[in-house]
């Protein structure tokens, strides 16, 4: 899915915040490489910094493996990573 191209705009603190057309489904992945697989099959390479995704729910569910991933193979920063799968229901 290819990832449309957003607004970037300066913030006054000086990071750049990044603005997708509505509608659309991102995410930041961090510095993970390689791929997940979602339930339904899906597969995303999430080795760029952000990934487009097809809906809310893969949107969801891809955020949820990450965070799996960074659990099980560690995170570059795992003196402050804290990973809390959502809640069922």
């Amino acid at each position: 899915m290819a990832l449309p191209k957003p607004k970037i705009d300066l913030l006054d603190d000086g990071t750049l915040h990044y603005k997708f057309p509505p509608g659309t489904h991102v995410v930041a992945t961090g510095p993970i490489t390689g791929e997940v697989t979602l339930d339904d099959g899906t597969v995303y390479n999430v080795t760029p910094h952000y990934v487009a995704v097809r809906d809310k729910a893969h949107q969801a569910e891809v955020m949820h493996r990450i965070g799996l991933r960074y659990a099980a193979e560690g995170h570059p920063h795992a003196d402050t990573f804290i990973y809390t799968p959502p809640k069922k229901g």
